[in-house]
């Protein structure tokens, strides 16, 4: 008597999804959290509370059309993790077998649910980068209490790096020749007349006209151009915070960062932080000093050797 394929064919548990952790590709840690949050019954309740206020509010708590709120959250996080565009990650949706297994859509067989384009395109944008960033906050926080020991510091370590867009190097300029001859025309007439312009006034790129040309110091990267990044992070590696910053220098971060990281953890919980020397300045490192016991932030040039075996203490 032949099986009933109808009735075994059924959903995979997410708990017990398991997932290539020695892989050092980025897509099993991101599955790994998603599979957190969702087995974690505190954590999955303060996820959805702010998926609700996000997505639901205002509305019938039947989730969106054709995609649910875990669904949403999942597909979302994968997009942004793996940079992808919608076209990948409809892809990503229908047919990686890994993937449909942790919003929890792919059955036995292979015959579960399937996401069209336009669902997800109207889903995934309903999440903000400030629903985004509140989720991130909870799962660090619940990261730390699977590591970090009662009463133990954290130490911070703040660095940036520049996000590079899609453009032609050093510019685009060329692309101004084919927009016409008058553009050059004017720049001739500039010139001549002695007007300068200031390189952060400047357009580097017709088609990402936010691009930048910074300068990092790099040995072999002189100019990037880009996004300045800012990362925070603490001993464990958690990514605590994080700024896209738009034609900031990185001693305009330092004050701002510490800021919001003692409101969110509190006054004598953050043990160190510490800054390359593109962060100096010596008024920002003496009001931090007053909140922060231990504020690595070293000068340009040599380090001295006080500054060296601080900076190696502290990681």
């Amino acid at each position: 008597m032949q099986p009933n394929i109808v009735n075994i064919d059924r959903s995979l548990s997410i708990s017990e999804v398991k997932l290539p952790l020695k892989n050092r590709d980025e897509l099993p840690p991101i599955l790994r959290a998603l599979q957190h949050i969702y087995v974690t019954p505190e954590l999955n309740e303060e996820v959805f509370r702010i998926l609700e206020e996000k997505v639901q509010k205002g509305k019938k708590k039947t989730g969106r059309y054709g995609m649910e709120l875990w669904h949403i959250l999942a597909l979302s996080v994968v997009r942004l993790g793996l940079d992808a565009n919608y076209d990948r990650l409809e892809d990503f949706a229908n047919h990686h077998r890994l993937i449909r297994q942790i919003p929890g859509v792919e059955t036995t067989f292979g015959e579960g649910k399937v996401f069209p384009m336009q669902g997800i395109k109207d889903n995934i944008s309903l999440l903000d980068e400030e629903a985004i960033r509140q989720i991130n906050e909870l799962l660090v926080s619940s990261g730390h209490q699977l590591v970090k020991k009662k009463d133990e510091g954290l130490c911070m370590k703040m660095d940036t790096y520049v996000l590079e867009t899609h453009v032609h190097f050093p510019t685009d300029m060329n692309l101004l020749w084919d927009a016409g001859r008058k553009s050059l025309d004017m720049i001739e007439d500039a010139i001549e007349e002695g007007m300068t312009m200031a390189t952060e006034e400047k357009i580097h790129s017709l088609f990402e006209p936010l691009t930048e040309w910074l300068y990092k110091g790099k040995s072999n990267k002189r100019v990037e151009l880009g996004h300045t990044i800012l990362v925070a992070s603490d001993q464990w590696g958690f990514i605590v915070d994080y700024v896209v910053g738009e034609k900031q220098a990185d001693v305009s971060f330092s004050i701002p960062l510490a800021d919001r990281l003692l409101n969110r953890y509190g006054e004598g919980v953050i043990e160190s932080i510490s800054f390359d020397k593109g962060f100096y300045k010596k008024e920002n490192k003496e009001l931090l000093s007053l909140y922060i016991p231990w504020v690595i932030m070293t000068k340009k040039g040599k380090k001295d050797k006080v500054v060296q075996d601080v900076s190696y203490a502290k990681g």
